[in-house]
């Protein structure tokens, strides 16, 4: 990705966007053993679970978060030569997109 090297910032948003996915990757498969069915996968302040979902759906978040992902950075690439604007603005939405990953993996390790 030789247009990482123009700018330092996108090369550390992509590092850290990394780094956020290995590490809820890495927290998912320690816990995995602990985890047992129904897990609760959503909570509310009022009602309280109200979405209960098997390992499945566990893992189908982590799946859906790398297809976001990795589609965010393939399209970056591809407008980086056109529209550096919304290139940029892939990247910095694949950092947020890390960070709420990790949040919302460590919710879901914490709660079951």
């Amino acid at each position: 990705m030789f247009f990482l090297k123009e700018n330092s910032v996108l090369a550390i948003s992509a590092a850290l966007t990394g780094f956020f996915f290995l590490l809820s990757l890495v927290l998912a498969i320690l816990n995995i053993g602990d985890f047992s069915p129904p897990l609760i996968l959503h909570f509310d302040q009022y009602r309280g679970a109200d979405l209960l979902g098997g390992l499945a759906g566990f893992w189908l978040i982590l799946g859906v978060a790398f297809v976001l992902i990795a589609g965010n950075l393939f399209l970056s690439r591809i407008l980086w030569e056109k529209e550096k604007f919304l290139a940029n603005f892939l990247f910095l939405v694949n950092f947020l997109l890390g960070i709420i990953l990790l949040a919302a993996v460590g919710v879901i390790v914490n709660t079951n």
